[in-house]
């Protein structure tokens, strides 16, 4: 049964730790510049770059906050781990609230894309999707 429960918790941990690499700030940071240098590439009117700007700056301030309780919710479920008298009910529900927190990561990151597509003209949006057509949900699959 131990056996189990430490396969268990190791996948949870590597799942966690590596699902989305959002977590990782110099790859959410790419991964955004890289969709941002695409958004050049569609000659924006000033109206529509000052709107994407908007956009960003919203969805970095609150991608930073998720990141920051994401580490600050691994760091209690590494401490849970080692400790003997820990629960496996409670290291669970660490693990709960560490996948809540990556979803919502991903939501957001979602919610970005569909902003700045809700700016572009129909064709901006046609040639942005050829230029980088990679969401970031698969950008971030731990490649």
């Amino acid at each position: 049964m131990k056996r189990y429960l430490i396969a268990g918790l190791v996948l949870l941990i590597f799942l966690t730790a590596g699902a989305p690499s959002l977590f990782a700030q110099g790859r959410d940071r790419s991964a955004l510049n890289g969709r941002e240098a695409s958004l050049r590439d569609l000659n924006l009117s000033e109206e529509q770059s000052n709107a994407i700007r908007r956009i960003k700056a919203t969805y970095m301030k609150k991608i930073l906050q998720l990141k920051s309780d994401a580490v600050g919710k691994q760091h209690e479920f590494k401490e849970l781990i080692g400790d003997p008298t820990a629960s496996e009910e409670t290291i669970r529900g660490k693990g709960r609230e560490i996948e809540a927190i990556n979803s919502q990561i991903m939501r957001e990151a979602i919610e970005y894309e569909l902003s700045v597509r809700k700016i572009l003209t129909p064709e901006q949006v046609r040639i942005w999707s050829r230029i980088d057509s990679s969401p970031p949900i698969r950008r971030s699959s731990g490649r």
